[in-house]
């Protein structure tokens, strides 16, 4: 199996980065997206939930831009509202991400923080040094307007 919390190169187009700690169940969390996008859009993309624990999520995002040295995060110059979004087991949500304007065309990866909580309900109670917490990501291209 591949170890997707590995400090290596990710070969693969989508990857959950292990923040604090690593789950069998946030394996089965990942964002789709199309494949292609415009700056100056809003790309709208899922959040699928395929793990047995309910996730908490929120409308911020980070986004990458692939050049010659690697990932280099990109400044998005924007706020975002702070919500939190519950997505259930099984369950997938819309979400959408603005894509400034300006972007040279290229790869990107936007990056999207979540937490596992209860299996059913909104039980949603951890410890007091919160719960652990992960970033899924997928990647996609920017191409001229």
């Amino acid at each position: 199996m591949l170890d997707l919390c590995d400090s290596g190169p990710t070969p693969v187009i989508a990857y959950i980065r292990c923040v604090s700690s690593s789950t069998e169940q946030s394996r089965k969390i990942e964002l789709q997206l199309p494949a292609t996008t415009s700056a100056g859009t809003h790309l709208r993309y899922q959040f699928v939930n395929n793990s047995d624990y309910g996730v908490l999520t929120g409308a911020g995002f980070g986004l990458d831009h692939e050049s010659a040295g690697g990932w280099e995060a990109v400044e998005l110059g924007m706020a975002v509202a702070a919500i939190g979004i519950i997505i259930e087991p099984g369950q997938s949500r819309e979400l959408h991400a603005p894509i400034p304007d300006g972007l040279a065309p290229g790869n990107y990866r936007l990056r999207q923080a979540f937490r596992l909580g209860p299996r059913e309900g909104f039980g949603w109670a951890w410890p007091r040094s919160g719960p652990p917490e992960f970033e899924v990501a997928a990647t996609f291209r920017v191409t001229t307007t």
